[in-house]
């Protein structure tokens, strides 16, 4: 279940231990967050999360996993 907040300018959520998002600006149709977490944290707006996330299905297409497939079928001696 989804977990639903509210937060005023300046204030903050905090997720896990090191990752905090600030509320900073308040406008009319829009808000802006500043997001806090360590730089091995990947941080992306949605789309751009969701057009990495095709790009990458579409470079593990049937191609790549067939050469995958092999090549663990060669690491585990079943194959040349």
């Amino acid at each position: 279940m989804p977990l639903v907040l509210q937060r005023a300018l300046n204030e903050s959520i905090i997720i896990g231990e090191d990752i905090e998002v600030t509320v900073t600006l308040i406008d009319t149709n829009r808000i802006r967050l500043m997001i806090e977490a360590p730089s091995h944290v990947p941080v992306h707006r949605k789309e751009v999360f969701l057009r990495l996330k095709q790009e990458e299905l579409q470079k593990s297409g049937p191609d790549s996993l067939k050469y995958r497939g092999k090549n663990l079928l060669r690491k585990i001696g079943f194959s040349k």
